[in-house]
Parts: structure tokens; C-alpha cells; sequence
């Protein structure tokens, strides 16, 4: 599920001169509302039927939107297992304009791929050999059956349906399989267009954080603990108070407050320190970006000498850097934590 900027609880929410990319609090508070009813369809509601496990990330893309990945595993008796069980879930096929005009609605403006291929040489999705990497368009098929690597192939008959997508005629081949219940109730986006090899805060992502709202969330909970071979009893057991104990410590807790073992357990370097704080410490800086700040424009600069004003005096502060693609944006956001690590 990706942030849809046109939902009504932001559009009717926004200030009357402002804009969606400037109220990034807004956007955060309604996405996580939509998460939140979304975990209660699935977990409480049981749209899907019972679920025996279920984990949820957020991510946000370059535009500062966010976007919910969910994984879900059902009970043994409600599992997926037939070509009909899939069907009355998913489907992927246009809607009957006449007998659901707003699905149809929905499903011609956020579930048609592309178009890229032939149609859109120029498209992201495009490998080099020409060929869409998620395969689009995709074959017709009369019915939903199982394919040989486990994925069903849907349902996608050849009606001489089509719709005009981006200016090209587009048919049931092109539609990305959703589900019409949750595509009708949260009206969300589906495809993330392109994606940039690159780190940065958005400001949704930003106040997210702020917040202190979960970025994942696993039920029920599991933690990975690893176990080298050919190790004794002892050892195991030492490896593994160790792991517990570190998962403890990022918590704020100790072992030793629960009395379990005799001996004293000490916790990893790592674990003592904040997930966050770890990871900046460990990361190994670019020679290119030790120059990025005699590349700087006027306008860049300006603001580059204003946020680490505040970071070297220890001010606190929150900036919102925003501008037309292109002007730079990305480029200051790497030029400023080369300064200061």
C-alpha cells in the first residue's frame, strides 16, 4: 500500500494555500491511520481468514511518499491452495464498468503497469534487452492456475476490453493484480516508479520518526538468534545468553535484572549503543564526497553553512530543504553528514 496524496483525509486537512509535500506531519498521521485499519482487516476482521503469522515494513520513496510492504501467513485451513481460493481474492482483470464503476475507476487509474515495452522504450522498467523486468505485458489466460515456480498465473482473459492509460491503449495484460476489496476501501497507489541508489531523510520519513511510530512490526515476535557449528553445550549456551542479553539492552533492560543465570553476562559494544548511533559510526565516507563541499552553489551553500551552525553549537533545530528535481537537494543532503562525521 503506497500513500495516496489525494485521500480526503488530507485534502480536506491541508491549510488553504498549503501543498501535500509541505505538511509531511498530515501526510505520516493519515498513512498510519490507513496502516493501522489495514493490521485490523487483516488480524481482526480476518478478511483473509485467520492468520497464523504476519509482519508489515514502511519504506518512503524519493518524493517523501510512504508505502507498506505486509507479509501474511494464514492458518493451515485457510491457506491458499487451489486456482478458485486465489480467485476470490485476487484478481487481474479490468472491472464491469456498468455493474462497478468506482473499481473500475480505481483499478484504470493506479493498477495498469507501464506502459513500457514496445509502448515506452524509455520506461524505468526496461532491461537491457528491451523486456520489461516485471514481464508486462503479461500473457492471456482463461483461468487462474499454478505455475511451475509456485506463483499462480491469473486469470486474464482476452475481452477486447481496453483502457487509455498514459496515452496507450491498454488491455487486461496490463493490469497489475490487486485485490478489490482493500483497493476500493483505501484507494492506494501500487507501483513505485523508479528507485535511486541513495540515502536521505524525507520529511514524511522525518516526522514519522518523530512520531515514534513502528517502522515494522512482526506477529508474533521472532528474533534471529545465530548458532555456529560444531560448538559444545557450553559454548551454545554462552552464544545464546549473550544474543538474549543484547536484545535486552537495546530494550533498556539487562539480564541479569531476571535472575536467570549465575554467571554475569556483558553485553556487546554495539548493544550498548543506539541502533541509529551504531550505524553512523560504522559507515566508511567516499573520497568523492570529502569534496563535495567545495562543489557547493551559493543557494546550497546558505544552507549548508546554517544547519551546521546549529549541529556544531549544539542548537536544535528542523530544516525542510525542498526544490524542483534537479537543483541539488541530494547532493547537500550527502555534503552535510560528510562534515560532521
Amino acid at each position: 500500500m503506497t500513500c495516496n496524496p489525494s485521500w480526503p483525509e488530507i485534502e480536506e486537512h491541508l491549510l488553504v494555500i498549503a501543498e501535500v509535500q509541505n505538511q509531511p506531519d498530515l501526510v505520516s498521521r493519515v498513512f498510519r491511520a490507513k496502516v493501522e485499519e489495514m493490521k485490523t482487516d487483516i488480524l481482526k476482521r480476518n478478511i483473509f481468514g485467520r492468520v497464523a503469522a504476519f509482519m508489515y515494513t514502511i519504506e518512503f520513496q524519493k518524493c517523501g511518499l510512504p508505502h507498506a510492504h505486509f507479509l501474511i501467513i494464514l492458518n493451515n485451513k485457510y491457506k491458499l491452495l487451489t486456482p478458485e481460493a486465489y480467485d476470490k481474492i485476487i484478481c487481474a482483470e479490468l472491472p464491469d464498468r456498468d455493474t462497478n464503476d468506482y473499481l473500475y475507476t480505481l483499478v484504470t487509474k493506479h493498477m495498469m503497469h507501464g506502459p513500457c515495452g514496445n509502448l515506452n522504450p524509455k520506461c524505468p522498467y526496461i532491461e537491457k534487452k528491451g523486456y520489461c523486468k516485471f514481464e508486462y505485458p503479461k500473457e492471456f489466460a482463461d483461468h487462474t492456475s499454478k505455475g511451475k515456480d509456485g506463483y499462480p498465473i491469473y486469470q486474464r482473459r482476452n475481452t477486447g476490453k481496453v483502457v487509455t492509460t498514459r496515452g496507450q491503449l491498454l488491455d487486461n495484460s496490463w493490469v497489475v493484480p490487486y485485490n478489490p476489496y482493500l483497493l476500493s476501501k483505501f484507494n492506494y497507489h501500487n507501483e513505485i516508479k523508479q528507485y535511486q541508489s541513495a540515502r536521505w531523510v524525507s520529511p514524511p520519513e522525518a516526522t514519522w520518526r518523530l512520531f515514534g511510530v513502528p517502522i515494522s512490526e512482526i506477529i508474533p515476535t521472532v528474533y534471529h538468534l545465530q548458532i555456529a557449528p560444531n560448538l559444545n553445550k557450553k559454548q551454545i549456551r554462552h552464544m545464546t545468553l549473550n544474543n538474549i542479553n543484547d536484545i535486552l539492552h537495546s530494550m533498556g533492560h539487562d539480564i541479569s535484572e531476571f535472575i536467570l543465570v549465575p554467571e554475569r553476562i556483558s553485553a556487546s559494544s554495539a548493544a550498548k549503543e543506539a541502533q541509529d548511533s551504531y550505524f553512523e559510526r560504522n559507515i566508511i565516507l567516499r573520497e568523492e564526497d570529502l569534496l563535495l563541499e567545495a562543489k557547493l552553489n551559493n543557494e546550497q551553500r546558505e544552507a549548508y553553512n546554517i544547519i551546521l551552525d546549529r549541529i556544531f553549537k549544539n542548537k536544535p533545530g528542523a530544516f525542510f530543504i525542498d526544490g524542483p528535481g534537479g537543483t541539488g537537494k541530494t547532493f547537500l543532503y550527502r555534503a552535510i553528514p560528510t562534515a560532521i562525521r
